[in-house]
C-alpha cells in the first residue's frame, strides 16, 4: 500500500472516530451536568460504577501511594493541544513512567533506503511479539503489511536524540482487529532490523481485565509519539471526565497530538487503562467547530479544529472482547492465549472478591458535586482544574497544587468490618474473577462417554441470537455449564450442564456458607449488560416473580476441589442462568416439579453411574399477553436429561413445565397454589417444534418416547411415578 493511500484512509477513519466520539460526549452532557441525579435514574449504570469503585477502592488500599510531580519546564514544547497549553514532556516523570514507556512505539511504513521515517501511528508490546494499536491505524491486514514499529525514539537524560530501535510488524503470523473497539493486534517479529536488539529486552505492558483502575476525575497518563516524533509523556491537565461503562469508552483531557493513536494511557500507578484512539472536537448545532468561529471543513487543517477532550478504548473492555475470540489457527490462539494469561490483577489475585448489588456494598462517593480548589490552585497554570469550563463534576479526589508540583491522591475509604456473628449473613458469593479461566469449564459434550453435542437453534430465531463478530452464535462458558444468549428477548435460548451425582464431588458445606444468594447476582461482563435482565427492571417490581435458575445450582455444585464448587456454586448466579419463575415454580420449598423429574431419572439410572448431562431453556414468544414492563415473560419451559442407563446406552427423556394457568388467573404479584402447575413428558420433537431448538441426532435418536412409540403422546405427570424411563429394549430392538 502507498504512502498516499494510506495516509488518506487514515485520515478518513480519524474524522469518523472523531464523530462518534463527539456524539457520546455530547450526549453525556447531562450526567457531567450532574453525575449523582443521573445515576439515580440510570440504575444499571450506578451498578457498573459501584463495581468500578469497589475495584479502585479495594486495589488502592493495596498500592503504593503515589504523588505525581511535574516535568521541567524546559521540556515542554507548545503545539496543537487541548486547552492553553500542551502538557507534554520529553522525559518521564519517574522510573515507573520509563519503564511503562519501553515498550511503546511508532509505527512507520518501512521506507526506501535514506529516506526518512514519516510515522503515522502509536502502539505498545502487549504480550510477547504482539503489539496493539487502534483499528483505524492498521484496518487490514493490507495496512499492516509492509510496517514497522520504532521503540526508544527518544531524548536520553542527556537531552541527546536517541535512534531506538525497529522492529518488522509480520500480520501473516498474527492480526486481529475490532472495529467497534477500535482495536487491532498485530505480531511483531523478535529480533530488529539489525539482528543486533531481542524485542524481549523491551519488555511489555499487561492488559489488567479489572475495571476500576481508573475512577472519575483520576489522572490518565499518556506516553505518545505526537506527530510521529520523538517520545512524549503527558502527566498533568489530564484528568478523567467520562467513563462510559456501556460503550467501553474513556474520555479525559489529556493531551495527544496527530499520530499519538494507540498510544497507552495509564493510571498513576502506571498500570494500562486505555488505549488512546480519538480527540473530541467542539461543535456547534451539530457542526465541528474551528478556532476562526465558524465550522470547520476538509479545506482546513485538524489542528483548525477546536478539541475539548480526548478519548481512549477501555482495556477492561477489550479483554472481555479477546476471552470471547476463538481463532482457528492453534498457533495464532496460543499467541492469544498469553494476553489473557496475562490479564490477570495481580493486586487483587488473593483478594477476597467484593460484590455490587442494587443497594450497594461499596459506593461511589454520596456527592459527586464539584470540590472548591484551594484559591492558589485558580492561579496555577499547572492546576488540575485548568478544565472548569467542562462543567464536568470532581470525584473525591484532593488536589494540592504549588508552584513547582500537583499531588494527587485517591480518597480511599475501607469497608467497614462485620459484627461479630453477621458474617455469614452479610457475605456475597464469590467468582471466578477472571472469565478466561472458563474458556475450558464449559459443558463437555464427551462427558457421558458418548458426545452429545449442544444444541442449535432453528434459522428462524438466529437473527435474536447474540452473535461473535463472524455472525456464530456467541457460547458462554460457565463452570460446568455454557449457554446461547437470545438477545432480543434478553434471556437464554438454551443451556447445557454436566451433572455428576458422585457424593465424592460434593461438598459438606451449608449452601449458606459461601455466601448470601439473594444479593450476590451479577451481569456477565463478556456480553452487553442491555441484554440481561436484572432486579430492578423484573424481578423486584413483579414482586412475587423469582429470579429462577435454568442450570439449577446443586446441578453444578461439585468439583475436584472446594475451590471448584465454591466457582460452581457462584457461576449460576449470573443473570444469563436466570429466567422469571413465579415463586411458587422455583422456590426451593416447593421443589416438586424441576426434581422430581430429575430424581425420578437418577432413581432410574444405574447404580454404577452418577452422570447425565441436561439441557434446558425457556419458550420465548413475543405475546403481547405476555409482557411485563416491555419485557416478554416465558410461562414455559423445557428439559432434558441425558443419561446412560443399567446397559450402558443414551437415554433422553424430555418434559415440559408450564406456568401459564397460574400466571393467568393470579398474574405475577400475587402469591398462588404451587399445584396449579402442569408438567408433561414429551418428545423432543415436540420441544423443537416449540422452544425452536434443533436437538443433535444422537439425542433425538435417544429418546425413550420415540423409540417405545410413544413420540406423538404427551404425558400428564402428577407424580413420578408417571414418568416414563429406562425404557427396556424390546424384542424388534433386539
Amino acid at each position: 500500500m502507498d504512502k498516499k493511500s494510506r495516509r488518506q484512509d487514515l485520515r478518513e477513519l480519524r474524522l469518523q472516530l472523531e464523530s462518534k466520539a463527539a456524539d457520546r460526549w455530547n450526549k453525556r452532557q447531562e450526567f457531567r451536568k450532574d453525575p449523582t441525579a443521573y445515576l439515580q435514574k440510570n440504575v444499571l449504570e450506578r451498578m457498573k460504577m459501584e463495581q468500578r469503585y469497589a475495584n479502585y477502592n479495594q486495589r488502592e488500599l493495596k498500592m503504593a501511594p503515589v504523588v505525581l510531580t511535574t516535568s521541567l519546564e524546559s521540556a515542554r514544547t507548545f503545539e496543537r493541544k487541548i486547552g492553553d497549553t500542551l502538557d507534554l514532556s520529553r522525559r518521564p516523570t519517574s522510573a515507573a513512567a520509563y519503564k511503562f514507556g519501553r515498550p511503546v512505539g511508532r509505527i512507520f511504513q518501512v521506507p526506501d533506503p535514506g529516506v526518512e521515517i514519516d510515522a503515522f501511528g502509536t502502539g505498545f508490546l502487549i504480550a510477547p511479539n504482539l503489539l496493539l494499536t487502534n483499528q483505524h491505524v492498521f484496518p487490514s491486514v493490507q495496512h499492516a503489511s509492509g510496517c514497522a514499529v520504532n521503540f526508544g525514539y527518544e531524548y536520553d537524560e542527556f537531552n541527546k536524540l536517541q535512534m531506538g530501535t525497529k522492529f518488522i510488524l509480520s500480520p501473516d503470523k498474527f492480526f486481529l482487529c475490532c472495529e467497534p473497539l477500535d482495536f487491532a493486534i498485530v505480531y511483531v517479529e523478535s529480533m530488529d532490523d539489525r539482528n543486533s536488539t531481542n524485542l524481549s529486552d523491551l519488555g511489555f505492558i499487561p492488559l489488567i481485565a479489572t475495571a476500576g483502575k481508573v475512577v472519575l476525575n483520576d489522572p490518565l497518563n499518556i506516553v505518545q509519539y505526537p506527530l510521529g516524533k520523538f517520545k512524549q509523556y503527558s502527566t498533568i491537565n489530564n484528568l478523567v471526565k467520562d467513563i462510559l461503562e456501556a460503550e467501553g469508552f474513556i474520555q479525559y483531557t489529556t493531551d495527544t497530538l496527530e499520530s499519538s493513536s494507540g498510544s497507552p494511557a495509564a493510571n498513576k500507578h502506571w498500570e494500562v487503562a486505555a488505549v488512546h484512539h480519538s480527540g473530541i472536537a467542539m461543535t456547534v448545532d451539530g457542526k465541528v467547530w474551528s478556532k476562526f468561529n465558524r465550522p470547520w471543513d476538509l479545506s482546513m487543517s485538524d489542528e483548525d479544529k477546536i478539541y475539548i477532550a480526548n478519548e481512549g478504548v477501555s482495556i477492561s473492555r477489550i479483554v472481555q472482547y479477546l476471552e470471547q475470540v476463538q481463532l482457528n489457527s492453534p498457533a495464532e490462539q496460543a499467541l492469544l492465549n498469553t494476553v489473557l494469561t496475562n490479564s490477570v490483577d495481580k493486586v487483587l489475585e488473593n483478594s477476597p472478591v467484593i460484590s455490587v448489588t442494587e443497594s450497594g456494598t461499596a459506593k461511589i462517593p454520596t456527592s459527586l458535586s464539584p470540590i472548591p480548589l484551594p484559591e492558589s490552585a485558580m492561579n496555577n497554570s499547572k492546576s488540575q482544574n485548568v478544565f472548569n469550563f467542562y462543567n464536568t463534576a470532581h470525584v473525591q479526589i484532593i488536589t494540592s497544587t504549588d508552584s513547582n508540583a500537583a499531588s494527587i491522591h485517591a480518597s480511599v475509604t475501607p469497608q467497614p468490618t462485620q459484627p461479630k456473628g453477621s458474617a455469614a449473613q452479610e457475605k456475597k458469593l464469590r467468582f471466578d474473577e477472571v472469565y478466561s479461566n472458563r474458556r475450558s469449564k464449559g459443558y463437555k459434550p464427551n462427558f457421558l462417554g458418548i458426545k452429545i453435542p449442544t444444541p442449535e437453534v432453528a434459522n428462524s430465531r438466529l437473527k435474536e441470537i447474540y452473535c461473535k463478530p463472524e455472525g456464530v452464535p456467541l457460547i458462554l462458558k460457565y463452570y460446568h455449564f455454557s449457554l446461547v444468549m437470545n438477545a432480543t428477548f434478553r434471556l437464554q435460548m438454551w443451556s447445557a450442564v454436566n451433572v455428576d451425582y458422585d457424593p465424592a464431588l460434593k461438598t459438606s458445606r451449608d449452601r449458606k456458607e459461601f455466601g448470601n444468594e439473594a444479593n450476590s447476582w451479577r451481569l456477565d461482563p463478556r456480553i452487553p449488560e442491555e441484554i440481561q435482565i436484572t432486579d430492578s427492571e423484573f424481578y423486584k417490581p413483579a414482586t412475587q416473580v423469582d429470579r429462577g435458575h435454568m442450570v439449577r445450582r446443586d446441578d453444578s455444585c461439585y468439583g475436584q476441589t472446594e475451590l471448584e464448587i465454591e466457582y460452581a456454586n457462584s457461576d449460576t448466579f449470573h443473570w444469563t442462568n436466570c429466567t422469571p419463575q413465579h415463586e411458587g415454580f422455583n422456590q426451593s420449598r416447593q421443589y416438586g416439579v424441576w426434581g422430581m423429574l430429575e430424581n425420578a431419572i437418577k432413581e432410574g439410572l444405574s447404580s454404577e453411574d452418577t452422570k447425565a448431562s441436561i439441557f434446558v431453556g425457556p419458550v420465548l414468544i413475543a405475546d403481547e399477553d405476555r409482557i411485563y414492563k416491555d419485557i416478554y415473560y416465558p410461562v414455559k419451559f423445557w428439559k432434558v436429561v441425558a443419561a446412560l442407563d443399567d446397559k450402558g446406552e443414551l437415554r433422553a427423556y424430555g418434559f415440559m413445565l408450564d406456568q401459564t394457568k397460574i400466571v393467568d388467573r393470579r398474574g405475577l404479584e400475587a402469591k398462588f397454589d404451587f399445584t396449579k402447575f402442569k408438567a408433561q413428558q414429551m418428545s423432543l420433537a415436540r420441544i423443537e417444534k416449540e422452544a425452536q431448538i434443533v436437538f443433535p441426532k444422537v439425542l433425538k435418536d435417544a429418546d425413550v418416547l420415540t423409540r417405545n412409540g410413544r413420540g406423538e403422546e404427551v404425558i400428564e405427570l402428577e407424580s413420578k411415578d408417571n414418568v416414563v424411563i429406562n425404557v427396556k429394549k424390546s424384542k424388534k430392538e433386539s
